[in-house]
């Protein structure tokens, strides 16, 4: 007997035993139901819903109903599908809007949301995750250290022991400009920002699966960054103990809360870009010509890559500089984040 006997032979069963059964009891109480439902209701016509989806718009035709107290009552609401909101989500975060309504019609075949409507559901999703953020951090805090421990933090000895298990987190504060706080109709009063910039905090975290956790800066203010991080920390890795490194620019707020969340048991690095793009601004004007500037650069940044920041030193020092604030401000800079500078 094939496979596909197997399953003719099982529904033939179903049909003679099992269906029988349904249509007995099953069936019966399902229009018991539907004609007591029919009684609470009354039919107010229908209208037409539509459902979107990644792959395209779907319009449905919809019985509209009033109850015993005459408010309208309807089975099918307007819709849309998690995927799609989980894509509107992750695109809105790397594009402007106007670019995600394009993507999105690219992709589906037809228009499904204006950027109007974009920005209105982006703005709904954010106030929620706000919101489910909060309930979170307040949560946990009243959570006693016995039931959930925090975790131990030590900072890292050797960063060059490729042995020993690290904890490495980054983080950044990111400045960007503001957006308009409202988008009006045409003719109607423009609302002014509230600042021209905004700062945001950023971590990248580990979790115990190999995956990472994103955490910034809510939007209602009622918790910060640090707070979110450290909920985290305490639901993640209750109980261990980490060996942190935190990979950073090594600005002051972000020390500052580094310090908050770990105290002393972080070991700081400093991120490549930024202390590269330092070397670049300072030769600029250290050095005489384009092609001093080139070739100091180039021998500078290849010594750091190595981690070599006592050559770097040197070789800075021995640089006949056309702004000696310049060249006094890189040699400090050195000095002062040596023990933070690694090579890879």
């Amino acid at each position: 007997m094939t496979h596909l006997d197997a399953i003719d032979e099982a529904v033939e069963q179903f049909k003679n035993s099992a269906l029988p059964v349904v249509e007995q009891h099953l069936l019966p109480k399902a229009q018991e139901r539907l004609v007591a439902q029919e009684k609470k209701t009354a039919v107010d016509g229908s209208n037409s819903v539509m459902v979107r989806t990644r792959h395209g718009v779907f319009v449905f035709k919809r019985r509209r109903f009033l109850d015993r107290n005459q408010t309208p009552q309807t089975l099918l609401p307007a819709a849309m599908s998690a995927a799609l909101r989980q894509r509107i989500g992750d695109w809105a975060t790397r594009f402007p809007f106007s670019e995600v309504a394009s993507l999105l019609t690219e992709g589906c075949g037809t228009p499904l949301l204006s950027e109007d409507s974009l920005w209105r559901l982006v703005q709904k999703q954010a106030d929620q995750q706000d919101a489910d953020q909060a309930h979170a951090i307040d949560a946990v805090q009243r959570q006693s250290e016995d039931v959930l421990p925090s975790p131990q933090f030590v900072a890292v000895a050797d960063s060059y022991d490729g042995q020993a298990p690290e904890f490495v987190t980054l983080t950044d504060a990111l400045c960007v400009p503001s957006q308009k706080p409202t988008r009006q109709n045409v003719g109607q009063v423009r609302k002014d920002k509230e600042a021209k910039r905004h700062d945001t905090d950023v971590f990248v975290l580990p979790r115990k699966n190999g995956g990472e956790e994103f955490c910034c800066e809510g939007l209602s203010e009622r918790w910060s960054c640090v707070s979110a991080v450290a909920t985290f920390l305490r639901q993640e890795w209750s109980g261990e103990t980490l060996a942190v490194v935190a990979i950073t620019e090594g600005a002051k707020k972000i020390r500052a809360d580094l310090a908050a969340l770990f105290g002393a048991g972080v070991r700081v690095i400093r991120d490549g870009y930024p202390l590269a793009k330092r070397v670049r601004e300072n030769l600029s004007m250290i050095a005489f010509s384009i092609r001093e500037r080139e070739g100091s650069q180039e021998r500078l940044l290849g010594l750091l890559w190595q981690g070599q920041v006592a050559d770097a030193v040197a070789f800075v020092a021995g640089i006949a500089p056309r702004t000696k604030k310049a060249h006094a401000d890189l040699l400090g800079y050195f000095q002062k984040h040596a023990h933070e500078i690694m090579g890879c």
